[in-house]
């Protein structure tokens, strides 16, 4: 189960790294069609919240009547902070008992 895990690692950092690049033009979409990505695009925010995800949350430094450039950085930003986190609940996630060194079960 290890090794499946180290095989993964490279393409997961091309993937995160991918994100870090795509984020101001995910951002830039965003502003046209709305703070949800589409389809697989989703994989580069979080799946938990859109890309205006620290505004509900009330998170200091994110305004919530941000317009323009600023809600545009605030979803840089955003999507930043998980880069290709959603994801995880579809690629990277396997349930074949794989357990942790301390013992619990995943």
């Amino acid at each position: 189960m290890i090794v499946r895990y180290l095989a993964y690692v490279p393409a997961n950092l091309i993937l995160v790294a991918l994100a870090y690049v795509l984020s101001p033009f995910l951002a830039a979409w965003s502003m046209k069609n709305g703070p949800v990505l589409p389809g697989r695009w989703r994989w580069f925010s979080t799946l938990n919240a859109d890309l205006d995800g620290y505004i509900p949350q009330r998170v200091s430094g994110f305004d919530p009547a941000a317009k323009g450039f600023k809600l545009w950085w605030q979803r840089t930003r955003w999507t930043w902070r998980n880069p290709f986190n959603g994801s995880t609940s579809s690629i990277w996630i396997w349930t074949d008992g794989f357990h942790l060194p301390c013992g619990r079960g995943s």
